[in-house]
């Protein structure tokens, strides 16, 4: 299953304490098992489906970006 977890990082570097590592991996491996729950029942010409939709919305931010406020995509 493709990853329904998109995440953007807006920073070049960022530092993490290890403690701050392992909870940041826990979360996201509860995320994922979450995610798994909510969409793996689902075929797999739904789950393509979404994921066109999550590009399409990725490209109207994208291409909106920058734009005024009501002046996007």
């Amino acid at each position: 299953m493709k990853c329904l977890f998109r995440l953007a990082l807006w920073a070049s570097d960022v530092a993490l304490t290890p403690q701050a590592a392992s909870a940041l991996a826990s979360g996201t491996a509860a995320g994922a098992n979450i995610l798994r729950e909510i969409f793996g029942s689902l075929p797999d010409a739904e789950l393509a489906l979404l994921d066109r939709v999550l590009d399409a919305i990725d490209t109207a931010m994208a291409t909106s970006a920058g734009k005024p406020e009501g002046h996007g995509a």
